[in-house]
């Protein structure tokens, strides 16, 4: 497998569009989150803040890509994606584990930005990661009825979504 850098923010939008926003419901695409992507990898490239990475089989075929964020020592995981091939290879462990041991002994923090998953948080615990707590802040004005409906819309959305672990 070769890891490279590279510029094509379409491929890793095509390559998540096709194997990772179909197990998650809500995921409007270029309307939204897509579009949100691009302008992130855009204006983090102009300002030398954002790579793109690759991992290639020895034939050239696409198996994991991954979207970083540099803020000096700050390193933050924002996008990554596989093919079914590229996840039985191994492929985003490749992109990761390459990326880890380039910059081993210069210091600095490596930001999973995970979800609360089990099978995520031991996936990224593989390469010595720890959970560490942080602080949300919600502010809801919306009127009481309104909330209602929203809780009552979010409890069922909890009921039906499919389990990633």
């Amino acid at each position: 497998m070769v890891v490279k850098p590279t510029t094509n923010i379409d491929l890793l939008i095509h390559l998540y569009d096709e194997n990772i926003a179909p197990r998650f419901s809500g995921v409007q695409g270029e309307t939204y989150e897509y579009r949100i992507i691009r302008n992130v990898y855009s204006a983090g490239f102009q300002r030398g803040m954002a790579s793109l990475w690759q991992a290639r089989t020895t034939e050239g075929e696409v198996q994991a890509m991954m979207l970083l964020l540099q803020f000096r020592q700050h390193t933050i995981y924002l996008v990554s994606c596989a093919t079914a091939s590229g996840k039985a290879s191994g492929a985003t462990s490749v992109l990761i584990d390459n990326f880890l041991q380039q910059r081993a002994g210069q210091g600095g923090c490596f930001d999973f930005e995970s979800p609360e998953v089990p099978g995520i948080e031991r996936f990224y615990g593989s390469f010595g990661a720890v959970p560490v707590p942080f602080f949300t802040v919600v502010s809801d004005q919306l009127p009481w009825p309104v909330r209602q409906l929203k809780a009552a819309r979010m409890a069922l959305y909890r009921r039906l979504r499919p389990r990633l672990d």
